[in-house]
């Protein structure tokens, strides 16, 4: 089985969830979603910080606080484990979850470089169980309709694209694989001194999809406050994604303007939990396993080591 296979139905037809880091994602986005979404119960709670901890469960109203994170790998009462504590821990906490029979959907980014997923990925398939990575916008209705536009061919071939720099760089450079596919290149490019041209004066990176397009992500992530926002142009129209999160896209092409208003999510996490629930009760196909999870850590590295002239680094998702 790979971390993307349909796995056995679990145990009275509820995902059973063991929490990793009760933290603010879990406060605001994720935790919600892991007792909410039908067919999914949160039973334990682990926080380093026990009375932060067991804070969480007493205002949540759901699971029992946990007090060590092998209390949380040994348990026979949970099936899964979502893992939000700092990127660093990532790598070694989904293997020893993976290690003791747990399904795991861990926070992005995945790892702190590719060798990391590399290992959290062969976990996954060595033991048979499922690693799903949250890059929750996926889930967003807003990109499930973007994907579908541009499978459809509602603006032709996509060629040219740019995403606002109010949200994290893996997740801008995982929507470029989800709506575009895969990356044959990358390259970096110091900031200008044009300070009438934004675009042309702040650093970026450009990215080529294996498909031809060219996406353009200004750096670094900073959040203003502005929507998160992204545009895609083809040959036969243009997306305009105007507010990821609140559903706010329009579709030009030469029949004129259509906006559109796909509604929003109770909690950002929603959709990818339950995805993830999907997955393991109905074998539905992750949003985000590891081996695509893995990808942007694979353009990050890459960037990380070109220079800033500009030039072309091809990607090799294979190392």
């Amino acid at each position: 089985m790979t971390e993307n296979s349909s796995p056995s139905k679990q145990s009275a037809g509820v995902v059973r969830w063991g929490m990793i880091g009760a933290g603010n994602v879990c406060e605001h986005k994720a935790g919600p979603p892991l007792y909410e979404t039908p067919g999914s119960k949160l039973v334990l709670v682990h926080r380093r910080d026990r009375a932060a901890g067991e804070d969480f469960v007493r205002r949540h109203g759901c699971g029992r606080y946990a007090a060590t994170l092998r209390e949380v790998l040994e348990s026979e009462e949970i099936d899964a484990v979502y893992v939000a504590t700092p990127h660093a821990l990532h790598a070694e906490q989904t293997v020893a979850a993976l290690e003791a029979g747990k399904h795991v959907l861990v926070e992005k980014p995945m790892a702190l470089n590719t060798a990391e997923c590399d290992a959290m990925t062969a976990a996954a398939r060595a033991n048979e169980r499922s690693l799903g990575v949250a890059y929750y916008r996926r889930g967003y209705p807003s990109v499930q309709r973007v994907r579908a536009l541009v499978d459809s061919g509602a603006i032709g071939q996509v060629e040219r694209g740019s995403i606002n720099n109010e949200f994290p760089t893996s997740h801008r450079l995982d929507l470029v694989h989800y709506l575009l596919g895969d990356i044959r290149a990358a390259r970096r490019i110091a900031g200008g001194k044009d300070p009438f041209a934004f675009e042309a004066m702040a650093p970026r990176f450009d990215v080529e999809t294996v498909s031809g397009a060219v996406v353009r992500v200004i750096t670094p992530w900073a959040e203003s406050g502005m929507p998160e926002a992204l545009r895609l142009e083809g040959t036969a129209g243009v997306i305009y994604l105007t507010d990821l999160k609140g559903g706010q896209l329009a579709v030009v092409t030469e029949r004129g303007r259509v906006e559109e208003d796909t509604g929003t999510l109770p909690h950002t996490h929603r959709g990818i939990v339950e995805n993830f629930v999907g997955h393991l009760m109905e074998g539905r196909p992750l949003l985000c396993d590891g081996a695509e999870g893995r990808k942007s850590t694979v353009i990050l590295d890459a960037l990380a080591a070109a220079p800033d002239s500009g030039e072309w680094t091809a990607v090799d998702y294979s190392t």
